[in-house]
C-alpha cells in the first residue's frame, strides 16, 4: 500500500512552491521513482493507471521486478507496450491529457492493453511471473526509463481482473472526467 523514495533528489513532487499539485504526483523524467517492498507476486498482474505524460522519452509507468511485467509509453513514434518477457505493443497514447492506461498481464496466456477503455493490443506478453518483487513506479527498474509527467492514480492487483475491467475503468473515468470510456457498467459485486 505504500511506495517510498528515501533519496531526496529522486522524490517526485506532490507540492510545488507550497501548493498541492492537483494533477497528481509529478515525475521529472530524469531520476524520480517510487518503490514498494518485496510484496508483488503472482502469474497475473492487472494495472489501472491514470497519467498525464508529455510525450518525450520512454516513460515507464510501472514495473514489477525487472521484466515481470513492465508498462512503457514511448514518445509519439513509439507504442504503448506491456512486456513480461515479450513485448505486446500497439497504438499511440495521447499526450498532455489525462489518460487511462489498463494492462491485464496473464503469464503465458492472452494479455491485453487498453487506452481510455479502447483495446490496443492482445496476445502473448511473455511468461515471466512476479515472485515477491518490488513494484517500481515511474521507472523501469535498473533501466532508467523515467516517467516525465504526472501519475494521478495507480491500482495494481496480483490477479486477473478481466471480468471487472469495465467497472474499474468506468469508475475511474467518471472520477477523472476522462471522456470516451464506457461508464454504464461501473459497478462491481463488492468482492474486490
Amino acid at each position: 500500500n505504500h511506495a517510498v523514495q528515501a533519496t531526496a533528489d529522486n522524490q517526485p513532487k506532490i507540492v510545488s512552491s507550497g501548493a498541492l499539485l492537483a494533477d497528481g504526483i509529478e515525475f521529472d523524467g530524469s531520476n524520480d521513482e517510487l518503490e514498494t517492498g518485496a510484496n508483488i507476486s503472482g502469474s497475473a498482474i492487472s494495472g489501472f493507471v491514470v497519467a498525464n505524460l508529455d510525450g518525450t522519452g520512454a516513460n515507464s509507468l510501472y514495473s514489477v521486478g525487472n521484466t515481470k511485467p513492465n508498462v512503457l509509453f514511448g514518445n509519439p513514434s513509439l507504442a504503448y507496450s506491456l512486456n513480461g518477457g515479450s513485448a505486446l505493443s500497439g497504438g499511440t497514447a495521447p499526450t498532455n491529457t489525462d489518460t487511462l492506461f489498463t494492462q491485464l498481464f496473464i503469464s503465458g496466456g492472452t494479455s491485453k492493453t487498453f487506452i481510455d477503455g479502447s483495446a490496443i493490443a492482445s496476445g502473448d506478453a511473455g511468461s515471466n511471473t512476479a515472485s515477491s518483487d518490488k513494484l517500481t513506479i515511474g521507472n523501469l527498474e535498473s533501466i532508467n526509463r523515467f516517467t516525465d509527467g504526472s501519475i494521478k492514480e495507480l491500482i495494481i492487483y496480483n490477479s486477473d481482473q478481466t471480468d471487472n475491467r469495465g467497472a474499474y475503468e468506468g469508475n475511474i473515468a467518471d472520477h477523472y472526467n476522462i471522456s470516451g470510456v464506457p461508464t454504464e457498467d461501473n459497478t462491481v459485486n463488492g468482492f474486490v
